[in-house]
């Protein structure tokens, strides 16, 4: 099955909280020997452009903050037993727990972090990700999305990204 699809239909499979901020998948073609979707479109200019343009610190804030919010709403209305949580995780988790070591984590946070509920994750979830108009924001490239992903992954990758793209000097 194709990335996307399953992706886009996850999201449509979703609560309309995350159902809302997908586009519709329209079709699918096959051409110089590659697949791709036909979605409609979603309005607007990247979230990045915005945050590393000129725009105030204020307004750059109210997205990143309007994006918290709404990943506050899903992980509201979409919270599941941790059962569901992607296969992945529980045989990664002491692969995550030595590489987060040395920044402080003790031992047993990610098995731990497994007992959580889980929630509908975009999984790719960076500024390039989010296209914003007006006052509106709606998500492309869902081939990663996921009805059972961990609580906090797409806040932390998000506002981390956010962040960096609007500091750029933070990186250095």
């Amino acid at each position: 099955i194709d990335w996307e699809v399953r992706g886009l239909e996850a999201a449509r499979a979703a609560h309309a909280v995350v159902r809302d901020k997908a586009p519709a998948l329209m079709g699918r073609i096959f051409c110089g020997g590659v697949h791709a979707s036909v979605e409609t479109a979603v309005p607007g200019r990247s979230l990045a452009s915005v945050l590393s343009s000129r725009a105030s610190r204020t307004a750059k804030w109210r997205w990143i903050d309007a994006l918290a919010r709404w990943l506050e709403e899903v992980a509201r209305v979409t919270a599941q037993p941790p059962a569901l949580v992607a296969p992945e995780w529980p045989r990664r988790h002491e692969e995550l727990e030595a590489a987060w070591r040395p920044f402080g984590a003790r031992r047993g946070v990610w098995e731990r972090a497994l007992t959580a509920p889980s929630v509908f994750q975009h999984n790719d979830l960076w500024p390039r990700n989010v296209m914003v108009d007006g006052g509106r924001f709606h998500l492309v490239d869902w081939e990663r999305a996921r009805a059972g992903g961990l609580p906090l992954g797409d806040v932390i990758f998000f506002i981390l990204e956010a962040v960096a793209t609007m500091e750029p000097s933070i990186e250095e």
